[in-house]
């Protein structure tokens, strides 16, 4: 397999984390009893937060370029950058 470059790992690192966190989120939906309980919400906020970043990495498009490498495809309209 080709050698990915930085950016390319950093977005498969953030799809791995992504899935990780909603499969967390769900379980700890499930199994905390008091949603309503403030340290609930906080611990939600935070994690929704986390989720949301990794979100936006993990959706960033990944493109073979003419020498057949895996690249970043870059968006003008793009709100992360990688560099």
């Amino acid at each position: 397999m080709d050698e990915l470059s930085g950016d390319v790992y950093t977005v498969c690192e953030a799809v791995v984390l992504r899935n990780s966190l909603s499969m967390y989120l769900g379980h700890v939906s499930r199994t905390y009893k008091d949603h309503e309980a403030e340290e609930y919400k906080m611990m939600m906020q935070f994690l929704t937060g986390i989720y949301k970043k990794y979100n936006r990495l993990a959706s960033t498009r990944i493109e073979l370029d003419a020498s057949g490498r895996y690249v970043v495809k870059r968006d003008i309209r793009m709100r992360t950058d990688l560099n």
